[in-house]
């Protein structure tokens, strides 16, 4: 990047150490929490340990949306920040530290622009079309997965992302492919983006290619994809394996020990499987009336666990997946069959095929009832369950450190959606902070043809991204040169997009918020001057 036209724009300080009692109180507050944010920039997270007061517990957090579950969100500004975050991670599961820093770096525009006497509308019309001209230009700059080349070998000798040697002869006989040249190429392929995208997660995009290879398909399904994690195991044991792979206690282990390499029958339970669980929109009739003269409700309890025991025992069940919880006492006393509870849905889907998910148990059939196998039992409490038509996979993650286990998940998952919207997209944006010194060089040559108000206002949109670079670069450090200069950093482009759009419609949301509009106060009262309507 060309140091000498920066000098144009000298670097601020625009970390906040407080909340000023000026007007757009809300813009500072989004600022001073989004400083938070800048840490998780880059490919080295600078993990933040948060403190519970009331026990003294602490919880590792290496994300925004992480940092945000954990604080104490008592102000209006906190939760639409928190909102607004959860929104992109649920969507994208990554693109949160963009988000959260590019809100900051904007609010301090806003700001500054309403300081200079700009007005509102101005400032919308003007950091609009900014954003605008950026992604435009971005767009021309993204480049087609095809054409990204090959990793360069590291001076270092730094482990990067690897294939698993035995990738190979197991894509063989996939459908999907008509030569083994043709599967090569593939695959070369999927590690070349994945490498391109890994921001640092080598060992967490090891295991997603692991499970890519298990799916054999042309494209990478995260629906298809579960994570289940094992404390005090060394992280080198951590694998990706076919089907639902799932924790036990000790009585379920040795039960699932005897059950291993038959084929059983299952059973889908959606809800929960206790006496008192009714589905979704049940409403009880309002003329019936319940009449018990000799029945307590632990003797009803007792004879609905005797019922359920019953009805499985009768239809010979050996497996009972339940997408909620199970009752104590019954699995306390079902001894003979495997009863697993809170299975997600995605999970049910692949089962399905064979079964079909029931709300209660009385509604058990024959026609219900599918067929899977325990593939594996492990000495860790753990056990693998599929079935003929499932193309589940099962990632399990594991650490000495209970909590890094947490963090470690989030990884996964994260790699797992970013290498599903590359190979989606078909696209990706230089990284590094490459694409936004696109936007830089976009909006310098946009500013000789606006007016001065949003002259001024681009020119400080032109500080913002350079805060955004100058703040990646410390963070990435030593690596600087290798990861910008040789250009094998590349960062999904709806992500990225997303993230800048959702960061200003926040920014603008609370810039137009506090502009106090109060109706029945006459001139001269300043009685309202600092009040903030959200």
């Amino acid at each position: 990047m060309d140091s000498g036209k920066r000098c144009s724009f000298p670097q601020k300080n625009y970390v906040s150490t407080g909340v000023s009692d000026r007007r757009h109180t809300g813009l500072q507050q989004l600022q001073v929490l989004s400083a938070s944010a800048q840490g998780f920039l880059g490919p080295r997270k600078q993990l933040k340990f948060i403190q519970e007061k009331s026990d003294g517990s602490s919880v590792l957090v290496g994300s925004c949306h992480r940092l945000l579950e954990c604080l104490d969100l008592d102000g209006s500004v906190t939760q639409l920040l928190n909102e607004t975050v959860q929104a992109q991670h649920k969507i994208f599961h990554s693109g949160t530290s963009t988000l959260m820093f590019m809100a900051g770096a904007w609010s301090q525009v806003a700001l500054e622009a309403v300081n200079l006497g700009i007005t509102v509308s101005q400032i919308k019309t003007a950091m609009t079309r900014a954003l605008e001209e950026c992604v435009e230009a971005c767009k021309h700059s993204a480049v087609n997965i095809s054409d990204i080349s090959p990793p360069k070998s590291d001076a270092k000798g730094k482990e990067g992302v690897k294939l698993p040697q035995d990738l190979k002869c197991k894509l063989k006989h996939s459908r999907h492919f008509t030569s083994h040249n043709a599967q090569e190429t593939t695959i070369n392929k999927i590690s070349r983006i994945a490498q391109a995208i890994t921001h640092g997660s080598e060992a967490s995009m090891n295991l997603v290619l692991k499970a890519y290879e298990l799916q054999s398909m042309p494209c990478f399904d995260v629906q298809k994809l579960v994570t289940c994690t094992i404390p005090s195991m060394s992280e080198g044991q951590a694998c990706a394996l076919n089907g639902y792979v799932t924790s036990l206690s000790m009585e379920q282990t040795q039960l699932a020990q005897r059950l291993k390499d038959k084929v059983l029958n299952i059973a889908l339970i959606k809800g929960d499987l206790t006496k008192k669980y009714r589905h979704l929109g049940f409403n009880t009739p309002s003329n019936s009336t319940k009449i018990t003269d000799c029945l307590s409700s632990s003797s009803e309890e007792e004879r609905w666990i005797e019922n359920t025991l019953k009805t499985l025992h009768k239809l010979n069940i050996d497996i009972v997946l339940v997408n909620g919880m199970i009752d104590t006492k019954l699995m306390e006393q079902c001894t003979d069959i495997l009863l697993l509870q809170g299975v997600k849905s995605n999970i049910f889907s692949e089962f399905s095929i064979n079964a079909i998910p029931i709300s209660y148990v009385g509604q058990l059939d024959e026609r219900c009832i599918g067929q899977a196998r325990i593939k594996s039992v492990f000495s860790w409490k753990l056990i693998c369950v599929t079935s003929e038509s499932s193309t589940l996979v099962s990632v399990i993650i594991t650490s000495p450190v209970p909590a890094k286990l947490q963090r470690m998940e989030d990884e996964v998952w994260k790699c797992a959606h970013r290498l599903n919207q590359a190979i989606t997209e078909e696209k990706l944006l230089p990284g590094a902070g490459a694409t936004e010194s696109i936007c830089v060089h976009r909006l310098m040559h946009t500013l000789r043809a606006n007016h001065e108000e949003e002259t001024v206002v681009m020119k400080l949109m032109v500080e913002a991204w350079w805060k955004y670079i100058w703040t990646l670069e410390r963070n990435i450090g030593e690596e600087q040169t290798s990861d910008v200069g040789g250009a094998i950093v590349y960062d999904n482009m709806s992500v990225k997009f997303e993230a800048w759009r959702r960061a200003l419609d926040l920014v603008l949301l609370l810039l137009q918020s506090d502009t106090e509009i109060i109706t029945g106060v006459s001139e001269g009262e300043n009685k309202y001057n600092q009040l903030m309507t959200l």
